[in-house]
């Protein structure tokens, strides 16, 4: 499901273009000079991940709780890693490893962890797997001409 949430956006985003493209920091800068989380964070892209994340989920067979807590934790997670990148002068979507996936899939995992029974070794395993999944996904995305460069 983490991997539902963080390819959501790019792919609602590829279908709708500029569509309801709001960003969620509403283009506020802070006084480093850059902004609090960049243009490419979309309040569409926040809420279809939430979403899309949630009814997958129940697909599976969880209850829309737990659906909603890996969209929701999942993008609360990206924004932190938006909001260190802007902090260090990154430019929106240039690749950070690490801090691009750890956030996103370890907000999600420890807010499930006692819900889903995780052990420690299994929210380790949870974003390691995440991290490789997630850089291999970028790959296909990019040779498939939905991302604009591979992360």
């Amino acid at each position: 499901m983490i991997l539902v949430a963080n390819g959501t956006p790019v792919l609602v985003g590829r279908m709708m273009g500029e569509r309801l493209d709001s960003p969620v920091d509403l283009g506020m800068t802070l006084a480093d000079g850059n902004r609090l989380f960049g243009p490419s964070k979309t309040w569409r892209g926040f809420l279809s991940a939430i979403l899309v994340t949630t009814l997958v989920g129940m697909i599976g067979g969880h209850s829309p709780d737990i659906g909603l807590a890996v969209g929701l934790m999942s993008m609360i997670g990206d924004l932190i890693s938006s909001f260190v990148k802007r902090r260090l002068s990154l430019n929106p979507s240039e690749m950070f490893t690490g801090m691009d996936q750890i956030p996103e899939s370890l907000l999600p995992a420890l807010a499930l962890k006692t819900v889903l029974d995780l052990s420690w070794l299994d929210v380790v395993c949870v974003v390691g797997l995440f991290v490789l999944l997630n850089r291999l996904l970028s790959i296909a995305l990019f040779k498939l001409n939905i991302r604009s460069h591979p992360h």
